[in-house]
């Protein structure tokens, strides 16, 4: 921020919180001043850019993932493939969490008993199902390796679009 020597003076000389204090050397301190506002000013802008660059990219990640989920499944023809691309796409929309800053969304696990209560289509499209159609479901999506068995539960299989994903600051 440069200042001319009309605001200088104007600014300076006149100023009576700068009585007792050389021209030159509060012209010194105002313009030193300026220039460390104008630095956090920017430093504050490019933060929030990247900020802003991080929430895109992870709601890229999350919309990369259901294209291809829906692209796994193709023509939804049975009841049993409606069910299993519904448990998919609500296991991902509660286990995949945004992050607050750099870095890839968390996955947090979710445990085999709540899986059929993930959303009431879900609840509804195994209403009358026994615990062995929930197996095979889940075995049929693990083979397709849409989602993975962890020690917490089930998550989505998420990460393997990240090869079709630009990368991003804190992802290389």
């Amino acid at each position: 921020m440069d200042i001319s020597p009309a605001m200088k003076g104007s600014i300076v000389c006149n100023s009576p919180v700068i009585t007792g204090i050389s021209c030159c050397h509060g012209l010194d301190m105002l313009e030193a001043t300026a220039h460390v506002i104008r630095d956090y000013a920017v430093e504050g802008f490019v933060d929030e850019l990247r900020a802003q660059v991080d929430r895109i990219w992870s709601m890229q990640y999350v919309d990369r993932w259901k294209q291809f989920v829906y692209e796994s499944f193709g023509e939804i023809r049975t009841d049993s493939e409606r069910r299993r691309l519904r448990l998919v796409l609500d296991l991902s929309r509660r286990s995949i969490v945004p992050p607050d800053g750099i870095g890839l969304p968390a996955v947090d696990p979710v445990p085999r008993g709540e899986l059929r209560h993930l959303s009431p289509q879900l609840a509804e499209l195994y209403a009358g199902k026994t615990e062995l159609t929930l197996t095979l479901d889940l075995d049929e999506l693990l083979g397709r390796q849409l989602i993975a068995r962890t020690s917490g539960g089930y998550t989505p299989a998420s990460d393997s679009v990240l090869a079709f994903m630009p990368s991003a600051r804190g992802r290389e």
